[in-house]
């Protein structure tokens, strides 16, 4: 953001619940790490708003034809 003399601003936010790389699904909030790995597990889908899952699915569709 220097580099390009952006306007934007970044903020940090604290990472609650679960911890960076966390394999186990944690409810509503899990980590990136912990939906890739259990992306095919219908629990996943507590973790993230329902329109993302249903695109990861499709997009996994055409990159992995049953």
């Amino acid at each position: 953001m220097l580099k390009l003399n952006s306007k934007l601003k970044a903020y940090t936010i604290k990472r609650i619940v679960n911890n960076y790389n966390q394999d186990n699904l944690t409810g509503n909030i899990s980590s990136a790490t912990s939906i890739r790995k259990n992306i095919n597990n219908q629990e996943v889908v507590n973790s993230m708003p329902k329109f993302c899952y249903e695109t990861i699915k499709e997009e996994i569709k055409i990159i992995m034809p049953p």
